[in-house]
């Protein structure tokens, strides 16, 4: 049994070596899709709450430090995100920063891995609540995200597809004047697609 484990062993490394992403190499692309499912906490709203579907566009650098390895960094925005409460929509857009480490299983002709890290999420825009009740976004959240992507060749570059779970650590706030409430934490399944190109 053993024979046999460190056989398959060897041939997973052998795999993993025919496809590897050589380090040294920089990709630039860009994304865009949606958040399609969202278990966001009100947390000092009350009432029964719905996560709202929510636009996300994503430009994105990448450098592979190691075969198959490689960290990216990107510029995540969440354009008019938040939930549904008693019937009222509570809104806002951010720009969130996350820092991957990812690894590539296979690499060609189709592009396979898993991806995770750290991201600051930095409102730009007002809390918006009903139509009409405008209140400042403050605070910046940090939170972790992690999923799969994949890729396949077309043209000079590649077509991706990313799929990932956010998960906000701290809360974001919303204040006027002397009044000031936290409002969401924000966890939620990400679907985007995009093109990049590795150089």
């Amino acid at each position: 049994m053993k024979k046999v484990m460190f056989l398959v062993l060897v041939l997973l490394m052998a795999v993993t070596g025919l496809y590897a992403q050589e380090a040294g190499h920089w990709t630039v692309g860009g994304r865009a899709g949606m958040l399609l499912f969202g278990f966001h906490d009100t947390v000092d709203l009350s009432g029964s709450s719905t996560s709202l579907i929510n636009f996300n566009i994503a430009p994105y650098g990448a450098y592979t430090i190691f075969d198959n390895f490689s960290v990216q960094a990107e510029l995540n925005f969440m354009i008019n995100q938040g939930y549904k409460i008693s019937g009222v929509k509570v809104t806002y857009s951010s720009l969130d920063l996350p820092v991957l480490a990812k690894y590539s299983f296979i690499n060609e002709p189709l592009l396979i891995g898993a991806q995770a890290g750290p991201y600051l999420s930095i409102p730009y825009n007002k809390v918006k609540i009903g139509s009409s009740s405008d209140y400042d976004a403050d605070g910046i959240a940090f939170g972790l995200t992690a999923g799969m992507y994949a890729g396949y060749p077309l043209g000079p570059g590649r077509i991706v597809g990313d799929l990932r779970f956010n998960f906000d650590l701290s809360t974001t706030s919303g204040s006027r004047g002397w009044y000031s409430f936290d409002f969401i934490k924000r966890r939620g399944i990400v679907l985007t697609f995009g093109y990049e190109y590795t150089f």
